[in-house]
């Protein structure tokens, strides 16, 4: 989600209206992203609550989320018009 939206594109020099959409999409984006973090954690604290139970399946989906967040934020800020084709 958050790679549908280039940073070029949300200027005010192209079009007002059309800059203010993409910034709410990205914040819609921003905010699926952290709930999914949220989603892990709570995962990892339910799982860890449990005896017996293998505390390693929260904590790669926490690390999991996480990765995947940050690799969209990276190839996000990194991503120029020139590497589009």
């Amino acid at each position: 989600m958050i790679n549908c939206v280039r940073r070029d594109e949300m200027s005010d020099g192209y079009d007002p209206e059309m800059a203010n959409q993409k910034r709410a999409w990205l914040f819609f984006s921003y905010l699926c992203s952290f709930a999914c973090v949220g989603g892990a954690i709570a995962s990892l604290v339910t799982h860890f609550d449990k005896q017996g139970n293998d505390q390693g399946v929260g904590v790669a989906g926490v690390v999991q989320t996480v990765l995947i967040m940050a690799s969209a934020l990276v190839f996000w800020a990194t991503r120029s018009a020139s590497s589009d084709y």
